[in-house]
């Protein structure tokens, strides 16, 4: 083949070098079309511009790549140290000869270099390939790739007459690269400079400052001292500031606040991304893990910086490309020839360290533990000015400590200050998009954002006051609703009124009542009315769902090795995660006894210390729940008595019967056990006419009101013959009585709107009588 210029020689060779790299890579005998393709459009340039037009490049190179695989020649026998080079000798497809021999026959008859865009075409035109098939396909045109012409010729005139891999954007990963500085003087950049990112130059321009840590500062200094394994591992939950530590690190050895042996100290920050980044074959991604190392060693001042280290050999294809990342590490970490500082979650920590103890030992562990609510005070006035600059604001004093305390009490699966910082930045900046003047940052700002984030309903400082003559009145508000249980609606007003005043112990639930009576006198409906009444939400568990013991897996989540143990974030149990999605709630278990015995052991830390840990080591902060549970123990024997049957002790057969059946333990972490009493007659009447009321709102939509005769109801509860089922039966009564009468007329059109339906009950019937009326009472009237 003649050709016109060098650089086209260089071209053809290189795609051809390229290609036969693929073919021996997969331990193929022949070089197609497909795999000049594959190649030509790894190009970063390229593939960014065909997204960018609408080609599926993943799937369009997934697709070709297993074209690849499953339609060429393979050796039978492994090339292992053998030249592979001579299995490939003219092993040249005869559409490969003829790609070639067209490049050729363009330079010669048109008397002008080839580049890229070419090529492309050229494979185009091979319409018998499947190459040309899967361009057409994907929607690589010859417009397209006429316009692809134009943007280089546009963007990279340069990269025309390079040969193929510069063209591809390939780097060269040797001990340095030229650049041009800005006084024109030729700078040599070096591996460190590629892949990583220089801490103590970003520094220079971040307004965040580093406040306190200064123990775990000289723990690190300390460690980065020494002569051998002179690495430290920062580990600590999410948002407590790891990486802000080893910046602020940086900022001080600008500073020159640092101990002799960090003076002059580069930190390098190392995204494993970049490692990963056109790593296409075998030995590429080895290749770079080399010149860094290689690199971090010649340069004695350097420091290299992984976060999130667990993921140090995710993506690398250990085992099938090499070795990992930090097994190629090991030998420079455990001799001191370089210096790491590495961080991650305890979640990551035990995936990737503790299964590779010879990881673990070349490293020092520094634990970084949630900042108190002081520090995180200071931290947030560190970074006052420069959020007040940034979103043009003005931040009292009042926001930042409601930041830290409201984080604290409504976001305790995350962690300080990153919560706390999140929270103020947030308020801020809907402040600042709102374009409302004066823009100043106050408590009910941050109150507004927690009730956004959180879902929960939580009361400006304007309204305190009347939430304190809420909960002073609370015992009341339930009673409006829960007939004949005075008693026990006083012990629980009592408990939440001394929470509201904020002397509870705060490592505790807000209280936990075990509330025992007979059954339908109110237990679980006082539970969902002290839920709609706090404004908390509320959480039902049917404790007869529980009867085996495999089932408080069901909470707390499946224990290691069995079935479901950390299923995609369902592992932790119903139970943790309730309390995280809802931590603040009204927890009811109901019907306790049922549960079988082991579901006890659960409640015993959940009550004492407010929390809650899974079987997966994530821990639920249930501090700010209440937490209700219902038994119907002892109550069976005395169903027909009014109130409960007493010995000489004084006690009832039900708080008898807790006592024999709960655990010591369990009953002393209870803030109170409550009994509820059976109804009397007074309360029977007065749920008839709370449950003919709720029909009444039924049809609030027609205007029309309810009123019961005193005959209809004394009817219903004349069919009350057992007292055993409680309220539950009145309200099966009432809806047998009166819903299907009252529907044919509603649906025959006999009840108009705006009128008053009177019920009576007259020779075994239900008599329906309406009026109209221009005002409707509020309430239910009884007719006499």
């Amino acid at each position: 083949m003649a050709y016109q210029d060098k650089n086209d020689s260089r071209l053809v060779s290189s795609l051809l070098e390229m290609a036969f790299s693929l073919a021996i890579s997969l331990n193929q005998t022949t070089v197609t079309v497909e795999h000049l393709l594959y190649v030509l459009t790894s190009s970063e340039t390229i593939r960014k511009f065909l997204f960018a037009h609408g080609v599926d490049m993943k799937l369009f190179a997934n697709e070709l790549y297993k074209y690849i695989e499953d339609n060429s020649k393979y050796l039978k026998n492994k090339i292992e140290n053998d030249d592979p080079q001579k299995y490939l000798t003219g092993q040249l497809t005869a559409a490969t000869i003829q790609v070639v021999n067209d490049i050729d026959h363009t330079i010669t008859s048109e008397h002008c270099s080839v580049d890229i865009c070419d090529v492309l075409q050229i494979i185009l035109n091979q319409k018998d390939s499947y190459a040309s098939y899967f361009m057409s396909k994907y929607g690589i045109t010859a417009d397209l790739i006429k316009e692809f012409r134009e943007y280089i010729t546009q963007n990279y005139n340069s990269v025309l007459q390079n040969t193929l891999k510069q063209a591809l954007g390939i780097k060269d990963y040797g001990p340095a690269q030229a650049q041009q500085s800005s006084n024109g003087a030729e700078h040599k950049q070096t591996v460190l400079e590629i892949l990583c990112e220089n801490l103590n130059e970003k520094v220079k321009t971040s307004t965040d400052h580093l406040i306190g840590r200064e123990k775990e500062i000289f723990t690190i200094a300390h460690t980065l001292a020494k002569r051998k394994k002179c690495n430290a591992l920062l580990i600590g939950d999410p948002g407590v500031g790891k990486t802000m530590i080893v910046e602020g690190i940086a900022r001080k050895i600008n500073e020159g606040k640092v101990p002799s042996s960090l003076k002059n100290k580069i930190i390098y920050s190392l995204d494993i991304g970049s490692l990963l980044a056109g790593a296409r074959f075998r030995g590429d991604y080895e290749e770079k893990v080399t010149a860094l190392i290689a690199d971090l060693e010649k340069q004695k001042n350097a420091i290299l910086f992984v976060d999130e280290a667990h993921q140090m050999d995710a993506g690398d294809g250990k085992g099938q490309m090499g070795l990992g990342f930090s097994s190629m590490i090991k030998p420079a970490l455990s001799r001191g020839s370089i210096k790491v500082i590495a961080s991650t979650t305890w979640e990551g920590f035990r995936a990737a360290f503790e299964t590779d103890t010879a990881l673990m030992r070349r490293f020092r562990v520094v634990n970084i533990v949630e900042p108190s609510r002081d520090e995180t005070v200071a931290i947030l006035n560190g970074s006052k000015k420069d959020m007040e600059k940034f979103h043009k604001v003005s931040i009292e004093d009042t926001a930042i400590t409601a930041s830290v305390d409201m984080s604290i009490k409504y976001q305790p699966e995350k962690k300080l200050p990153d919560k706390a910082i999140d929270i103020l930045d947030s308020a801020c900046a809907r402040s600042h998009i709102s374009e409302k003047y004066p823009r100043n940052i106050s408590r009910d700002n941050i109150i507004q954002e927690i009730t956004e984030l959180t879902g929960i309903t939580i009361k400006s400082e304007t309204t305190d006051e009347n939430d304190a003559k809420k909960v002073l009145n609370l015992g009341n508000i339930l009673k409006e609703t829960i007939f004949h249980q005075d008693k026990a609606l006083d012990q629980i007003a009592k408990s939440l009124i001394i929470n509201q005043a904020g002397l509870r112990n705060p490592n505790k639930p807000i209280a936990s009542f075990l509330m025992i009576g007979p059954s339908g006198v109110g237990k679980t409906f006082t539970a969902k009315q002290l839920a709609s009444q706090m404004n908390m939400n509320f959480i039902h568990y049917n404790m007869s769902e529980f009867q085996e013991r495999h089932t408080v897996a069901r909470l707390i989540g499946a224990p290691p090795g069995y079935v479901g143990f950390g299923n995609n974030g369902t592992g932790e149990g119903q139970l943790v995660n309730d309390i995280l999605q809802h931590p603040n709630s009204v927890l009811l278990f109901d019907e306790v006894e049922k549960a079988h015995p082991d579901i006890f052991n659960v409640f015993l830390q959940l009550l004492d210390e407010g929390e809650l840990t899974g079987t997966t080591g994530k821990t639920a902060n249930a501090k700010n729940c209440i937490i209700l549970m219902t038994s119907n123990l002892g109550s069976r024997d005395v169903h027909t008595s009014v109130g409960f049957v007493q010995d000489k002790t004084g006690k009832s057969e039900s708080a008898k019967a807790v006592d024999n059946f709960f655990l010591t333990e369990l009953r002393g972490r209870m803030t109170a056990i409550i009994e509820f009493s059976d109804l009397d007659e007074i309360s029977y009447r007065k749920i008839v006419l709370e449950r003919i009321q709720d029909i009444s709102r039924m049809i609030s939509t027609k205007n029309v009101k309810v009123v019961p005769s005193e005959k209809l109801v004394d009817y219903i509860l004349s069919q009350n013959d057992s007292t055993q089922y409680g309220a539950r039966k009145i309200g099966n009564l009432v809806s047998d009585t009166i819903n299907y009468p009252l529907s044919v007329k509603l649906l025959n059109g006999e009840i108009s709107n705006n009128s008053i339906v009177t019920l009576g009950w007259k020779d075994g019937k239900l008599e329906i009588q309406q009026e109209q009326q221009e005002k409707i009472p509020v309430a239910v009237e009884v007719e006499k």
